[in-house]
């Protein structure tokens, strides 16, 4: 079973990052498969294929891990790489570093069930499209440059254990379970 672990966006999050979508959609500068906005979310850990023992041993360790709830906010549009545009993203913010914090306890609390650590520097981001190819680069920048996302915030109260089924209309994602946090 192919699985990641995530925080879930509150819906008004979804709505505007959906809104920023349709406005890229419509200024059709950019080949792209854009994130279906019941799928948005932030990624702490990707996992790739587990086995159903190993699924057991995951969610025992995400259940040991203690954080409270902490307030996140909507902040930048960006991407990666100028030079090679492949995913367009929304940063997701915190004022103490929690995403950071609840990331690494993630990382640590795996890496003791034979998980390997990210060797990438985490970087909080929300997935809003794949590139397929640019069809206008200066006006796919001069937007991105000129784009204001919507500053929405919203209170983190757990993460989750999702599965991942690829399917040719896009992938069906489904929780496996729900760890809350502290209040």
């Amino acid at each position: 079973m192919r699985t990641f672990i995530a925080i879930e966006l509150s819906k008004e999050a979804k709505n505007e990052i959906s809104k920023i979508a349709e406005k890229i959609i419509k200024k059709n500068i950019i080949m792209a498969r854009f994130v279906e906005p019941e799928n948005l979310h932030l990624t702490l850990k990707f996992l790739g294929e587990v086995s159903e023992k190993e699924l057991e041993k995951i969610k025992e360790k995400l259940s040991e891990i203690k954080q409270e709830g902490f307030d996140v906010l909507l902040g930048k549009i960006g991407f990666f790489s100028p030079n090679f545009v492949k995913v367009i993203w929304i940063e997701l913010l915190c004022k103490e570093n929690e995403i950071q914090r609840l990331q690494g306890q993630i990382e640590n609390k795996l890496e003791e069930i034979g998980f390997m650590k990210e060797k990438r520097e985490f970087q909080s981001h929300i997935t809003l499209a794949r590139v397929k190819s640019l069809r206008d680069r200066q006006g796919f920048l001069d937007f991105i440059e000129k784009t204001e996302v919507k500053k929405i915030d919203f209170k983190v109260k757990s993460f989750k254990l999702i599965s991942s089924e690829l399917t040719p209309e896009g992938p069906i994602y489904k929780t496996i379970q729900e760890f809350e946090l502290e209040s």
